[in-house]
């Protein structure tokens, strides 16, 4: 289309950042001298025996400074780590929860198979799998040809519905049953709600949101993890003997079935609990594909102006590439659409074949949302917009204009 024009790099996220000098240090304010010095100093004899003979009143004055010294050498130390439950013989394996969405599981899970693959790998030890519900007995033997040694499945009415106690219950009891040195799942909604309370139950700790494994350093292994807004990439261990892991799924590929068949092994659920009852799930009914897994995402932004011009411009767009919807935060607070449309940091993390941003203007919260993107396009009427930065095709035009275009020769190409 000769409306693109291919961008080059050179954008400001290319740039090094600049250093900034140190501040100046601060001199030093010598201490005030002692209360008892100054008036030993200036008071006459009288006083000073005075004083002598008064040893109860001066207590205070002479312990204060003894007491605020801790605070002014150094700040407490941290807890030592909690230590695994005496009776768990750890056996250094990794535990990796599936997760299962209408029967079926999640698509995610393979990438969290992955990353639990190339945990055991790293130490030398083997995987399980973890699948949990009511009714997923078929869906777990789907597992089998991935390599674990045994796919642990809780089928069990109790857990029709997720609800974090009893799930966090059943996990930690089957991590315990074999011992597993390390739990990981996927970091979804479901994952960040169940895996916190995993660690806490079996005294472990926790790497949020790994986005790859780097090696192992001192006996424990080194992860990655994103910070401010997948600007700064950390290296993270855990000292701790147990580890629970959330990984990214957009940053491990899925894994592919290896052949062989594991061991399906039942375990009860664990847990059940008076203390959380299931009231209802509000979900949304769509046709179009999951945004968390689709191939193609066309997303709006505040440019829209309002609600009714966000759907009339992006679904057009969406239904002639098979495409999900997504929205940036600002189109999302503005009332344009739900917030489970939502991109970005505190939103969906997403990296499609295909990501077209339509009025967006590339703040770094949404970039940290969608820039693994394999092909990007962005269409904004301000040239200097950021989203240009990390777009491989971008058209400086109206959007109000050029979607509904380009919707209409998408639908033309695939008549042709």
């Amino acid at each position: 289309m000769s409306w693109f024009k291919k961008l080059f790099g050179g954008g400001a996220q290319d740039k090094p950042a600049a250093e900034t000098p140190a501040a100046p240090a601060t001199k030093k304010t010598p201490a005030a001298p002692a209360a008892k010095e100054v008036a030993a100093d200036a008071a006459p004899e009288p006083v000073e025996a005075a004083m002598e003979e008064a040893p109860v009143e001066e207590a205070p004055v002479e312990e204060a400074p003894a007491e605020e010294a801790p605070a002014e050498e150094a700040p407490a130390a941290a807890p030592a780590p909690a230590a695994p439950r005496a009776d768990v013989s750890l056996t250094g394996s990794v535990l990796v929860v599936a997760e299962v969405r209408d029967g079926s599981i999640f698509s995610g899970t393979l990438s969290a198979i992955a990353a639990g693959k190339a945990i055991s790998a790293e130490k030398g030890t083997h995987f399980d799998l973890l699948v949990m519900g009511s009714g997923v007995s078929d869906a777990a033997s789907t597992l089998t040809g991935y390599g674990a040694q045994q796919v642990l499945v809780a089928d069990d009415s109790s857990l029709v519905n997720y609800l974090a106690m009893p799930y966090a219950a059943t996990a930690s009891a089957a991590a315990d049953a074999r011992g597993s040195s390390f739990v990981v799942a996927l970091a979804s909604t479901l994952g960040k709600d169940l895996l916190p309370r995993v660690a806490v139950r079996i005294g472990a700790g926790m790497i949020s949101e790994a986005v790859g494994i780097a090696g192992s350093e001192n006996g424990h292994i080194v992860f990655n993890r994103p910070m401010w807004a997948g600007n700064v990439i950390a290296s993270v261990q855990c000292v701790t003997e147990r580890t629970v892991v959330s990984i990214r799924g957009t940053d491990f590929d899925k894994a592919a079935e290896t052949g062989g068949s594991s061991e399906i092994v039942a375990i009860a659920a664990d847990g059940a609990t008076d203390l959380q009852t299931f009231v209802e799930l509000a979900k949304t009914e769509s046709e179009r594909p999951d945004l968390s897994e689709a191939s193609v995402v066309v997303t709006g932004g505040r440019g829209l102006k309002d609600g009714e011009n966000f759907y009339k411009i992006m679904e057009p767009l969406a239904d002639s590439l098979g495409a999900a919807i997504g929205a940036s935060r600002a189109a999302v607070d503005a009332g344009f659409c739900p917030n489970d449309l939502q991109i970005g940091q505190t939103g969906k993390v997403v990296a499609p074949d295909l990501y077209i941003a339509v009025a967006i203007s590339g703040a770094i919260q949404h970039l940290a949302g969608m820039k693994k993107s394999k092909t990007i396009v962005a269409i904004n009427t301000n040239e200097e917009a950021a989203i240009f930065q990390v777009a491989d095709y971008g058209l400086v035009a109206d959007a109000f204009e050029v979607v509904p275009e380009l919707a209409e020769k998408v639908k033309a190409s695939k008549a042709g």
